[in-house]
């Protein structure tokens, strides 16, 4: 990338396309690993060494809660960067506004903290990455095994969870947690690296969820699945499938809640 972006500094030094490529990089990086410390020492000196200065300290973006100005003093004088809490301004329904006069590249992430119960809880998605959980019974007939949806379970029944991952660009270091029901205990108990769907993922088992961990996911969309057993009778919360970059942990998501009810086996 960066002998690319070297090159077309020197065929076109003034051209404005340089500080797109610049910024298409840093975006990049908001989800990605470099690599090497040689390679990250590479693009930084092409970066610092072509295009506009983006080195001078910038003036803080003014960015309102509805009318409510949020307080930018603490912004770092370099970097622009702020941390804040804003519940107090009462954000909910409000229009979120930003303003900047700067022509360097920024981002930021608006992260919102509830607790509801399980089978009210609605799927919340971003534009890079998305999940969706689905559960199917299995079904052994005298034609083969069949999977319907789980609508009613028995105790003794095998399920399987699919997960549905959809990345919107490439990303690195993906968790994909998914919380199970009281009543389900997985098949494969021991954790193992799996190969599947193009993608190489760590799985484990914890007490009340099942674990993978992505290295490198690349754009497209992902299928997942595993099975559990039904070991115990009863009303339960199915529990919430989620996705989070560990780079960026703006580019998350998480499926919607539910319920699961098993019956005793006859």
């Amino acid at each position: 990338t960066c002998i690319i972006l070297e090159a077309y500094a020197l065929l076109e030094p003034s051209s404005d396309n340089i500080d797109k490529i610049r910024q298409w990089i840093v975006l990049q990086k908001e989800a990605r690993n470099w690599g090497t410390s040689t390679a990250t020492t590479g693009i930084i000196y092409t970066m610092l060494s072509t295009g506009s200065d983006w080195t001078r300290p910038q003036t803080p973006a003014i960015i309102k809660i509805g009318r409510k100005k949020i307080d930018n003093t603490s912004a770092d004088s370099h970097t622009g960067y702020i941390h804040t809490d804003i519940s107090k301004l009462s954000p909910s329904g409000k229009k979120l506004t930003i303003e900047k006069d700067s022509n360097t590249p920024s981002w930021g992430a608006v992260y919102s903290q509830y607790t509801a119960q399980m089978q009210n809880i609605k799927p919340v998605s971003c534009t890079d990455l998305s999940i969706e959980k689905t559960i199917y019974k299995r079904i052994d007939t005298p034609e083969g095994t069949k999977w319907a949806k789980a609508d009613s379970l028995t105790v003794g029944d095998i399920i399987q969870v699919n997960l549905e991952i959809n990345a919107g660009r490439d990303i690195d270091y993906v968790a994909i947690i998914d919380n199970r029901a009281a009543c389900l205990e997985p098949v494969d108990q021991l954790p193992k690296p799996i190969w599947a769907e193009g993608i190489c993922f760590y799985r484990e088992n914890l007490d009340a969820s099942t674990n993978m961990f992505v290295t490198h996911m690349p754009k497209g969309i992902y299928r997942i699945s595993y099975q559990l057993t039904v070991n115990n009778a009863g009303s339960f919360a199915s529990g919430i499938a989620s996705a989070q970059s560990q780079y960026a942990p703006a580019l998350s998501a998480h499926s919607a809640g539910g319920t699961i009810t098993s019956k005793p086996a006859n």
